[in-house]
């Protein structure tokens, strides 16, 4: 019994410096992406499509949009999908929040970048608050990232308290009770049926 303390009791204190350096990990990440992301908002020589093409391409190693697909549906919706079903809302998914996270991120170039502490959710859950500070505005992202196998991946990011993933999920779940996957799909083929809307800051 005492040996099974012991080694319980070593496992909490080995397991604050680990989580100690995985909050390091995810918040030089997100400092580094942003920063990359709003350089490349601000440069001037890149015409829209060579900017879109190069922040989606910055964006794609710490966004899990596959997961982002998959949670935005839901279980419920998720799992009686066939493979191709699967295949081709993820598809759509995918391209469609790409274009309206480019959108609205096209509204953001003059904010200076101010990082808080990255809180440890869960064991494998870590969330972490970017500021966007301007002269009128300042704007909260929220990244909540999660241990993969391929290291740490953001699955949702909230601005200003909305969530991506709740935002999609509420608008889908509307649309499958009303005609299930082949209604949404159709509308999801259609650009611009479904948004990221903009929270007011006020």
């Amino acid at each position: 019994m005492k040996a099974i303390i012991l080694v319980l009791i070593s496992f909490l204190f080995l397991a604050q410096p680990l989580m100690a350096d995985s909050k390091q990990e995810v918040s030089k990440l997100v400092e580094e992406k942003i920063t990359e992301v709003m350089d490349l908002l601000k440069n001037e020589q890149l015409d829209v499509t060579e900017r879109n093409e190069r922040v989606v391409k910055a964006l794609t190693p710490v966004l899990d949009f596959s997961r982002m697909a998959k949670l935005s549906l839901g279980k419920k919706y998720w799992k009686p999908l066939k493979k191709s079903k699967r295949k081709e809302y993820s598809k759509l998914f995918i391209k469609q929040v790409q274009d309206s996270l480019l959108e609205k991120l096209g509204l953001y170039t003059d904010e200076k970048v101010v990082l808080k502490e990255a809180k440890v959710i869960k064991k494998k859950k870590i969330y972490v608050v970017a500021e966007l500070i301007s002269q009128d505005s300042k704007i909260d992202l929220l990244f909540k990232f999660y241990k993969s196998k391929k290291g740490w991946k953001a699955y949702d990011l909230e601005i200003l308290g909305v969530s991506i993933i709740q935002t999609y999920r509420t608008q889908f779940h509307s649309i499958m009770k009303r005609g299930g996957i082949q209604l949404l799909l159709s509308k999801m083929r259609e650009s611009g049926q479904f948004k990221i809307e903009q929270p007011s800051n006020s």
